[in-house]
Order: structure tokens, then C-alpha cells, then sequence
């Protein structure tokens, strides 16, 4: 498999056993076995996530990650020179900022530590001396506010139209059988009486036109379908947006 998913929770007798080779330890990340011993990979940023794995095994004082940048800013600050570095993020607001288009973490390291409450750290390893970010089980404020603004090009959008789908029992499980069939995730869904639109991620799915094509063939059996790209999708990231839509929109 090339995109193995895990499932680990803490093992005091694994962090023991481990405990007895030495203090440090040197082991490779994005391979793994599974159940019947058959090597498997864990796909795009697989050694971030097999750090992850490790700390929520021996249930660590912290997993650090050691990167080119110094954490994870409010923007890409490669693009925006007034990029704060976000000092502190809690599990959720963290993934959601690493899902929408953040690369200095994948979203799926952050999943094994949220049960075992470990932290995360992401330090600059040329400027070790730098704060970083810790993102951790804690959120630094409830209050409403705008924490990130992220961006991922290479999106694909597909709009589906039909008069008929209007309170039409299965509609949407015909459409989405079709994706299924195709091996394509979606990534985004808008939706209104007569069209349903999606967003299809290109660093998550083998989108050429061969593909699009059969796609849009097997769904114009159902529904008028129209395929948009090269499109990108621009993300607010907060707690509390909704109560701040009206100043947003000033």
C-alpha cells in the first residue's frame, strides 16, 4: 500500500522495551508493516506522521518537528511580508490550518497526538533559538477570531446542475457513487436547490483530463456537469466565524 492509515494509542511496555536499547534512538519514518508483516508506506509527509505515531506510542513529553521555517504563520510569508508567527494553536485549529494549504505540517500527524494530549513543536532548524509554534490540546483564546489566511492552488471544481435533484431521494448518492468509482476524494462541497459544486484537490487526486473526462461522462448521466480549472481556494481559518461574518464583509 502507498497510503497506509494507523491506529496507535500508548504502550507503556513498547516504551519500556525501548527504554532498555539506550537514550537515543535513530529509526527511519514513512515505512511501516501492518497486521499480516507487509511493508506499506504512509504516504505524503509519512515521516511526520511516523513522529507523531512514536510520541503517542511512549505517550512523550513532546514530539518535535524540525523544519526550514519557524512554525506556522497567519499567512505563507513567502507571500505576505506581514506574517505573524503563530506562537500557539490547539489540535483543531492547527489541522485546519495544515488542511488548507499550509505545507510546514501534514494534517495527518496531528490525529495520534490529540488522545494522548502530547504537544507538538515546530522549530527552525536554522535558528533553533527562535519560539516556534506548540500546538497542544489547549486553545490560547475562545474568544471570535481570524487566526490564518492560507491558500492552495491546483483545485478543481465541478458543478453539477439538475432541476431534478430538487427534494430527489438518492440524488446526492448517485453523484458521489461516481467520484467513489473513479477513486477521486472531494475535498470542498457548496450546494444549493438545483447544483451541487465540489472542489477536488490536485496533491490528493490523479486529476488529467483522461480522468475528468470519464468523470464528467459517468455524471452527465445524472445531472449537466461542468468541470473549472485551474482554480485555487483561499481559506479563513478562526473560532467563531460566523458571529464575524458581518465585520468581514466591511
Amino acid at each position: 500500500r502507498l497510503s497506509a492509515t494507523l491506529e496507535t494509542a500508548p504502550d507503556a511496555a513498547v516504551a519500556a522495551a525501548l527504554a532498555q536499547r539506550g537514550e537515543v534512538l535513530i529509526t527511519q519514518g514513512f515505512i511501516a508493516r501492518d497486521a499480516a508483516g507487509a511493508t506499506v508506506l504512509l504516504g505524503r509527509g509519512g515521516s511526520d506522521t511516523s513522529a507523531a505515531h512514536f510520541g503517542a506510542l511512549l505517550r512523550a513529553a513532546r514530539v518535535e518537528i524540525w523544519t526550514d521555517v519557524a512554525g506556522m504563520f497567519s499567512a505563507n510569508p513567502r507571500q505576505v511580508a506581514g506574517a505573524r508567527l503563530l506562537r500557539q494553536l490547539d489540535y483543531e485549529e492547527a489541522q485546519e490550518i495544515a488542511t488548507t494549504g499550509a505545507k510546514v505540517l501534514h494534517p495527518r500527524c496531528l490525529a495520534p497526538l490529540r488522545a494522548p494530549r502530547v504537544p507538538l513543536w515546530i522549530k527552525d532548524t536554522e535558528r533553533p533559538a527562535l519560539d516556534g509554534t506548540v500546538i497542544g490540546a489547549e486553545a490560547v483564546s475562545a474568544s471570535p477570531s481570524v487566526k490564518a489566511l492560507s491558500m492552495r492552488k491546483g483545485i478543481t471544481l465541478v458543478a453539477m446542475e439538475s432541476i431534478g435533484m430538487w427534494q430527489q431521494v438518492g440524488f446526492l448518492a448517485d453523484v458521489f457513487a461516481q467520484f467513489k468509482r473513479h477513486g477521486l476524494s472531494v475535498d470542498l462541497i457548496g450546494s444549493a436547490e438545483t447544483n451541487v459544486t465540489v472542489s477536488l484537490d490536485s496533491t490528493e487526486n490523479l486529476l488529467d483530463s483522461d480522468a475528468l473526462a470519464a468523470l464528467a461522462a459517468d455524471l452527465a448521466r445524472v445531472c449537466r456537469v461542468k468541470v473549472i480549472a485551474p482554480c485555487a481556494a483561499i481559506t479563513l481559518v478562526g473560532r467563531g466565524m460566523r458571529s464575524m461574518l458581518h465585520r468581514l464583509e466591511g
